[in-house]
């Protein structure tokens, strides 16, 4: 089958064995990194499921009854707001970001390295894939050019972002770049990074490794 991404309009053939048994697979177009949802054809030819009232209640001797009036408010769905409708991976992002933006500020007394933990950058995707870059100081900065890590990649600003460390935790902060600093695909000023979490710089995909010092 054929699928088209949602985001460049990209088309891919996508094997259809892969759906077997399932409603839905989410794949990543790998041109734009955008998270794409494909469903199953035969699944989705199916009649659907009969509407049901959302007012009735089942029973434990099977008899159908509705909910009397007065509980009628408390059943009717609550608009979602704009973080659950992008999913708990953005909502979870969008806290990330307020907590760390709170905590950095341009507080530089509180940046320190800790005593028993060892933090590094591994590239996973491009140009500078398989490099391990030791975080060695408190604020670090990553780009293309005059920076503590180089990344070679033209989609990279010249200093594109910035790595504060406060014990331990690691926070990562967009640097008014260009093109941009991304985590889970959301677009970020400022964030915290957990260990093995990944965040993206242009074409760069960069993941954070803490270690334990024994």
């Amino acid at each position: 089958m054929i699928i088209s991404c949602t985001s460049c309009g990209t088309k891919y053939k996508y094997d259809e064995t892969k759906l077997e048994g399932v409603i839905s697979k989410k794949v990543r177009c790998p041109k734009c990194k955008t998270v794409i949802e494909v469903f199953n054809p035969i699944t989705n030819s199916k009649k659907p499921f009969p509407e049901v009232d959302p007012l009735e209640q089942t029973h434990a001797s099977g008899e159908r009854k509705r909910v009397p009036p007065a509980l009628k408010p408390a059943l009717v769905t609550q608009p979602m707001t704009e973080e659950e409708m992008q999913g708990p991976r953005t909502a979870q992002v969008n806290r990330e970001s307020a907590m760390a933006e709170v905590m950095a500020g341009e507080h530089d007394e509180y940046l320190k390295m800790p005593d028993s933990q060892r933090f590094s950058l591994a590239v996973i995707q491009g140009f500078n894939a398989g490099e391990i870059f030791p975080i060695t100081k408190p604020k670090m900065l990553i780009g293309r050019s005059d920076a503590d890590i180089i990344v070679k990649d033209l989609e990279a600003s010249r200093q594109h972002a910035r790595l504060d460390v406060m014990g331990d935790r690691v926070i990562l902060r967009d640097l008014s770049s260009t093109n941009g600093t991304f985590v889970n695909e959301q677009r970020i000023t400022t964030v915290t990074l957990e260990n093995r979490q990944e965040f993206r710089i242009g074409t760069t995909i960069i993941m954070l490794i803490i270690t334990d010092v024994e």
